[in-house]
Formats: structure tokens, sequence, C-alpha cells
């Protein structure tokens, strides 16, 4: 009988250890980014365009860069992780960055990067 009550706290032991370790992801819906954001930060104001082929592209205004100008990027959207693929114009590269998702409504996006910098996004187009 004692071993049977040593393998029944053993299994409850690393049933409740096992829950303790896991981490709450937020998910989040991909097609809720699809269109175009803009962000004013710093001076700035840069736009990202999600298409559905998780291919987009981003520009920023005050460098005189218009949509058709813009560097393009594939992106993905797992989770709260959210990674852009930068196109290199030249040789073709992608340039991988990393974000997490804090945020993502139909009107309002935020994430972070790996330094915890935190940029915000307003839809101004589907």
């Amino acid at each position: 009988m004692s071993r049977l009550k040593f393998i029944s706290l053993i299994t409850i032991v690393l049933s409740l250890f096992l829950v303790s370790c896991e981490q709450d992801e937020e998910v989040f819906d991909e097609g809720l980014l699809l269109g175009k954001w803009q962000s004013q930060e710093g001076g700035k104001t840069e736009y990202y365009r999600y298409d559905a082929d998780y291919t987009g592209v981003m520009w920023d205004t005050a460098d005189d860069v218009s949509e058709e100008e813009g560097m393009p990027f594939e992106w993905s959207l797992v989770s709260d992780d959210l990674t852009h693929y930068h196109i290199m114009v030249t040789g073709g590269h992608k340039v991988p960055k990393f974000y997490v998702v804090t945020e993502l409504t139909a009107t309002s996006l935020s994430y972070k990067d790996d330094f915890n910098t935190l940029y915000h996004f307003l839809k101004v187009a589907n």
C-alpha cells in the first residue's frame, strides 16, 4: 500500500510542476494584422503594410520614400511572436527582426523588440 501512495504522490508533484512551468502566451489573430499601419514616433512617420500572402512593405515619409519605393519584407505571426524578414535590395538577403506582440486589435498594433523598445501603430487602411 505504501508503494501505491508513493507513486501517487510522485504523480501529483510532477503534475503540479509541469503545470506551473507553462508560460501564458497570448494568441493573436493574424487576420487583424492585414492592412496599412502608421506610427508617428520620434518625429518620424513610418508605415508598414501587411499583405495576405505574408509579404509586406515598410517606408518612412520623413525620408521622402513612398509606398512603391519602400523596403519589402516577409512576415509571420505565431501566437505573439512577430517576425519580419527584410529583403535587402543588394543580394536579396533576408534580415530577420523579431518582436513580441503586446496588442493587436482591428485598429491598434503594439509590439516590442529584444531591447524592450515598444512600437505602437494605428491602422489607416485595410
